[in-house]
């Protein structure tokens, strides 16, 4: 099975498939398991307080 059918099968895009099997060898299902809300951060957030701004009424 490749790691498109993989990825889609769970429910998640190739690219986090694969971030999840780089976590798998380094650190087991307990690194894969691992909740981490802030992983990857956008540039955006730096102005996150300026678009929030703009969208309230």
């Amino acid at each position: 099975m490749c790691n498109a059918e993989i990825a889609k099968l769970g429910g998640v895009s190739p690219n986090t498939m694969r971030d999840y099997f780089k976590e798998y060898l380094t650190g087991g299902l307990e690194k894969v398991a691992q909740f981490n809300p802030h992983k990857n951060k956008s540039e955006l957030m730096k102005f996150e307080k300026l678009i929030r701004e703009e969208f309230e009424i």
